[in-house]
């Protein structure tokens, strides 16, 4: 099995656990109050190493208990692991996570927590992994993402990797996710891949067009429908007849013209606007939303019969901050683009920034990260971004996450119940994040507050000595 070190009296005193631990199939890993290894097993070391037998070390498995204070991940993912009351294990936090090693990309659901031994105030920090790659996996070998579509996540290869059978049939296909996700990315695959791929892919914005003009655009109209029509114009339908039609924000049509939607869409027959001349088309409809239409549809704002016309495949894109995986790899990916457009090749972006980017959730998903990622090209400082290259919302949530884990680290590190508890920390109206210097100081302001003014505790929090810590604060005006 792994490293069993004798600090942790248990493992070394008796057999039957590391028996237990050489034998299951899970990984563990348990480390003291102050993040310490005390032992791990073998299916641990393979999950998070690279195999060659090399102790686990600080770099694989420090991030795991971070993961657990993310807001982000907690918020949807907090579960019990076991559904019995009142036992250790009972709030336990699941995070999924990817790992690399060795070129092979592993999907794993980590169990975290915190228990008390008994008849102790010694706490040990509790790592429970399993390797979900093979249950994820459509098919083991598919490693390679799509043509057009940057990504290395499982679910969204599996989506990809059904892309082309979707295109052969005429089934209206509804795109769901958020905004920015690549919904219409993906809409264009479709349509490339598809047997109408040499006919036209017309893209409407639902959203874009006032409620008074959508049926005009939509159908078209005849001279003199209304006022300003002065000639015959072929509204949407038409144009994309014998291709594809996307309606991007689907859910923005209004109740009153839904019903003329869904005969187009079920029948391919229509009247333009003024006309009593029935046209007919043949049009594949691909409609894309970041809303929830079946919400809609309970709300009465959206037909179920259009709604289930349009659902006939419909698929999720699931958004950035569950494909963690994708992030360095869009990030290359844009920087590349940048360069091709001009913007300098040989700009880097150093470690501290890199990790502000990954632990950003990203609530404008890809869309969001193409300006961040220029914005940060364009503030770099001799051709390095640094944090303070970053926009300011990155920055910003970078500080509040610094307080966010700040909070949980007095109790994970063994602070007893009936110590002075920390301070409630505000950070200033005016506190001003244009740059590195600010950020770091605010950092250090929030770790003591957290920590009730105790240095050590404080220091141990930001990662570095006490003696670091002081210097510092004497830089910053906190001593």
């Amino acid at each position: 099995m792994g490293v069993i070190d004798h600090k942790l009296d248990l493992a070394a005193v008796n057999p039957l656990f590391e028996t237990l631990l050489k034998c299951i199939s899970d990984g563990v890993l348990i480390t003291d109050e102050n993040g310490q290894v005390l032992c791990h097993n073998e299916a641990f070391q393979q999950m998070m190493c690279t195999g060659d037998g090399k102790p686990v070390g600080e770099q694989e498995w420090e991030h795991l208990f971070d993961l657990a204070k993310k807001p982000t991940c907690a918020a949807h993912m907090r579960s019990p692991f076991t559904k019995v009351a009142g036992t250790p294990l009972e709030n336990f936090v699941r995070v999924k996570d990817q790992v690399s090693t060795g070129g092979t990309v592993r999907d794993l659901e980590h169990y975290l927590g915190t228990i008390t031994l008994p008849e102790t105030d010694r706490s040990l920090n509790i790592c429970i992994s399993q390797d979900r790659t093979m249950a994820k996996a459509p098919d083991a070998s598919a490693t390679l993402s799509q043509p057009g579509f940057i990504t290395n996540d499982r679910e969204m290869l599996s989506i990809l990797s059904h892309l082309d059978q979707l295109a052969d049939s005429t089934a209206p296909v509804l795109l769901m996710g958020e905004s920015g996700t690549g919904k219409t990315q993906v809409a264009r695959m479709i349509h490339e891949q598809s047997p109408r791929a040499d006919k036209p892919l017309i893209e409407l914005n639902c959203a874009a067009i006032p409620e008074q003009l959508l049926e005009s655009e939509l159908f078209g109209h005849v001279k003199g429908a209304f006022t300003g029509a002065t000639q015959k114009r072929k509204g949407r339908f038409q144009a994309a007849h014998g291709g594809t039609l996307l309606l991007d924000e689907i859910g923005e049509i209004p109740l009153h013209l839904q019903a003329k939607l869904l005969r187009a869409i079920q029948d391919q027959r229509f009247e333009p606007v003024g006309s009593d001349s029935t046209v007919k088309v043949d049009v594949r409809v691909i409609s894309a939303t970041n809303q929830n239409l079946r919400d809609m549809v309970n709300a009465g704002k959206f037909r179920a019969d259009l709604f289930y016309r349009l659902a006939v495949v419909p698929i999720k894109i699931p958004p950035l901050r569950e494909r963690v995986g994708d992030i360095p790899l869009l990030l290359k990916h844009f920087c590349t683009d940048l360069t091709a457009r001009g913007y300098p090749n040989d700009v880097v972006c150093t470690p501290d920034a890199m990790r502000m980017m990954m632990d950003y959730p990203w609530p404008g998903n890809v869309r969001e990260m193409i300006n961040a990622v220029e914005h940060a090209y364009i503030c770099a400082i001799d051709k390095s971004v640094l944090p303070e290259s970053l926009p300011q919302d990155i920055r910003h949530y970078a500080v509040n996450m610094s307080y966010a884990n700040a909070i949980e680290l007095p109790m994970a590190y063994g602070r007893r119940q009936d110590d002075a508890q920390p301070k409630p920390y505000t950070p200033p109206p005016h506190t001003v994040l244009a740059g590195d210097t600010g950020l770091e100081a605010d950092k250090i302001r929030i770790a003591l507050n957290t920590a009730g003014g105790n240095k050590s505790l404080a220091a141990r929090a930001l990662g570095i000595d006490r003696t670091t810590l002081w210097r510092r604060m004497r830089k910053f005006g906190l001593a």
